[in-house]
């Protein structure tokens, strides 16, 4: 029985701490070759919600579709066609008293553009922000 519990222990700690990683990456080269390498029509998404908004997953939705998934202090990309596109972000699980915006954008092929999502709380409760920055903001944020 004791054997049972711990395996059933271990396979649920395992499972919690791969749900909090997403499909962007922490690695400071791999950040400045994603900067690098991008053109006109990517869009650079970095999570800086701190401690307090750490544990789970949030997804980056555009368009009403997911374009990324990010954990903690990670970065993701996504491409985009030109024009006028909403952005929004949706917590992994249960998200009590936390509020989301919605980011209206028009991507300018012309250059990349740059979002960074943030978590403010208040007493009854918190808000995820996403907002668009420009690219000496956005290093700030990653570094």
């Amino acid at each position: 029985m004791t054997g049972f519990i711990k395996f059933f222990f271990t396979l649920f700690l395992v499972l919690g701490i791969a749900g909090c990683s997403g499909t962007g990456t922490t690695k400071t080269s791999e950040i400045n070759t994603l900067i690098k390498n991008a053109d006109g029509n990517t869009a650079i998404v970095a999570r800086s919600t701190g401690f307090a908004g750490s544990a789970p997953r949030i997804f980056v939705l555009l368009d009403g579709k997911q374009v990324a998934s990010l954990g903690n202090n990670e970065v993701g990309d996504f491409k985009a066609s030109p024009g006028k596109h909403t952005l929004e972000l949706k917590f992994e699980g249960i998200s009590l008293g936390l509020e989301t915006n919605k980011l209206t954008y028009v991507n300018d092929p012309s250059k990349t553009q740059f979002f960074v999502i943030t978590l403010r709380q208040n007493f009854l409760g918190a808000k995820l922000t996403i907002s668009e920055v420009s690219p000496s903001s956005f290093a700030g944020s990653v570094r």
